[in-house]
């Protein structure tokens, strides 16, 4: 299975009332790091150089400098007459706060999605700094015949909303979902990256309008543990998620290390 058979997903806005003092007139997605980076580059990177040839960005609001970085896709080979770089248009809800517009954004480009004809759709927010190889994802997802696959790191919880949290067995299968529970203790939290069959994704989407539903983690993930093969692929490596502006500083600083700096 290759890159070329997934449609990328990049959620830009999600949680930009983390650093709010940064996403004032801008997306998190183009919120700068480490000097010289934008946090959608490491989303867009860790999919192009799996092989993935169309990616749509969705948009919400401040997406002017988003558009001004990413252009027509240039710099990661995704200017192209079939296929690359789609900024989606912004999007209308009434749900704000935390990463609540998630479902929302995905029925506004309901769309898109029925017009793409790749097989998968991978899901990814902007405010996870991590290098992760989507091939060996997919190898995953395929050997263990998974119906959804979500990328998640072991450690303490993020301090954001609707944070997707999987007990599994021994065969990382999911046994329990929880969202954002309230522990100290070490937790296999989502990263946000997501992976799954159109086909399946268009009919929760589709099962999401019919009966209202409201919440991406909670109705669409947790609300279908026991009906469909969901799976948890641990991210190896160097990864952080950032969930305040004191953190968003201190990955920037762990990046004088370098074996963190080797591995992205």
């Amino acid at each position: 299975m290759t890159g070329k058979n997934i449609v990328g997903i990049v959620f830009s806005n999600a949680y930009d009332e983390c650093v709010s003092e940064l996403t004032g007139i801008r997306t998190m997605g183009s919120v700068p790091f480490a000097c010289r980076y934008r946090l959608i580059d490491f989303a867009l990177s860790n999919m192009v150089n799996s092989g993935i040839e169309k990616v749509g960005v969705i948009t919400k609001s401040n997406y002017q400098s988003l558009m001004d970085h990413v252009g027509t896709g240039k710099p990661w080979d995704l200017s192209r007459k079939n296929d690359g770089l789609f900024i989606l248009p912004p999007f209308s809800t009434n749900e704000t706060g935390g990463n609540r517009d998630k479902l929302a954004s995905l029925k506004g480009i309901a769309g898109f999605i029925r017009r793409s004809d790749e097989e998968y759709v991978l899901l990814s927010d902007c405010n996870v700094v991590h290098n992760l190889d989507f091939d060996a994802l997919m190898d995953f997802h395929t050997a263990k015949n998974a119906d959804v696959t979500i990328v998640y790191k072991n450690g303490k919880m993020p301090n954001l909303t609707d944070v997707i949290v999987l007990d599994m067995d021994a065969d990382n299968k999911a046994e329990k979902v929880s969202i954002s529970p309230v522990t100290d203790g070490d937790v296999n939290f989502s990263l946000n990256v997501i992976l799954m069959k159109k086909a399946l994704l268009e009919r929760l989407i589709n099962d999401a309008i019919s009966l209202n539903y409201k919440d991406f983690e909670t109705d669409l993930i947790q609300g279908n543990v026991g009906k469909l093969n969901i799976y948890g692929y641990e991210a190896k490596g160097y990864s952080a998620v950032i969930e305040s502006l004191q953190s968003y500083y201190n990955v920037n600083m762990e990046l004088l290390n370098p074996e963190n700096c080797d591995d992205l």
